[in-house]
């Protein structure tokens, strides 16, 4: 059997050689840009099941003050620490709230059609951004909880950090230490981290 090629034979395979060209330079081109969405949209998923589980654990623990009770404090000692620990994963529960509040209006704008391609590109950077600052406030709260405090809650925001930490009374040392972990982690300055006594 002879094949006779023709003209429009041949046009159409250019054509659907150029097709394919133009698909793989496409993903080629975003590769990198839908690599860091998914990245941000893993961080945000984990840090919000992290949150989450939090939550539910600080619920579901039976906490018995008696239990606790040594007889040298008052019996409202058990329940100023159940306060607490409600309060930070209250505190981590709001955060999570507002970014994911936040994160969907940048992807609304991503998926947006009459978004202009700088606004796309100023969420994609927001989002970037966001993730960022999730994994620092992880690490942080990590680190500081290391040094031997029960809880903390670590807030980034525009002009340094809030840390909020389970303590009676700092000591120097333990604010230095606090401090050196957030420039660790961070580059936010000893003069704009604000730590908090819960």
């Amino acid at each position: 059997m002879k094949v006779i090629k023709t003209e429009n034979t041949s046009k159409s395979m250019e054509v659907f050689k150029n097709g394919i060209t133009k698909v793989k330079n496409s993903f080629k081109n975003n590769f990198k840009r839908n690599m860091i969405i998914f990245g941000a949209l893993v961080l945000v998923c984990g840090a919000v099941i992290l949150n989450i589980k939090l939550l539910v654990n600080a619920e579901e623990e039976n906490y018995d003050p008696s239990y606790y009770d040594d007889g040298s404090q008052g019996t409202n000692a058990g329940a100023d620490d159940e306060g607490s620990d409600s309060y930070f994963a209250m505190a981590q529960l709001d955060r999570a709230q507002a970014r994911d509040e936040e994160l969907e209006v940048l992807y609304s704008i991503t998926a947006s059609e009459s978004a202009t391609e700088e606004e796309k590109n100023n969420a994609y950077t927001s989002i970037e951004k966001i993730a960022k600052t999730i994994e620092q406030e992880a690490n942080i709260e990590t680190l500081i909880k290391s040094k031997g405090f029960e809880e903390c809650v670590a807030v980034i925001g525009e002009s340094g950090i809030n840390v909020i930490v389970s303590c009676d009374s700092l000591m120097p040392s333990q604010i230095a230490q606090i401090q050196e972990i957030v420039y660790e982690q961070s580059n936010i300055l000893p003069s704009n981290v604000k730590i908090i006594e819960k």
